[in-house]
């Protein structure tokens, strides 16, 4: 694997965890959640926690 090949895995990489860190630390996680998305079956246990769980900020809100 080149030096282009491993930069444009890690700026993917980027791509994807950014939005993910800044949405958990928006509904009241931590914000290191976020880099479970590149985990393969964490990703969907994530989701689901995210969809279905409760939201700490929805409780600070009230």
């Amino acid at each position: 694997m080149g030096v282009l090949e491993i930069g444009m895995v890690i700026l993917g990489m980027l791509l994807v965890v950014i939005p993910a860190w800044k949405l958990a630390e928006r509904m009241g996680y931590p914000g290191w959640l976020g880099v479970g998305i590149l985990a393969p079956m964490l990703n969907i246990v994530l989701l689901w926690i995210v969809a279905f769980g409760p939201w700490p900020g929805e409780e600070a809100e009230r």
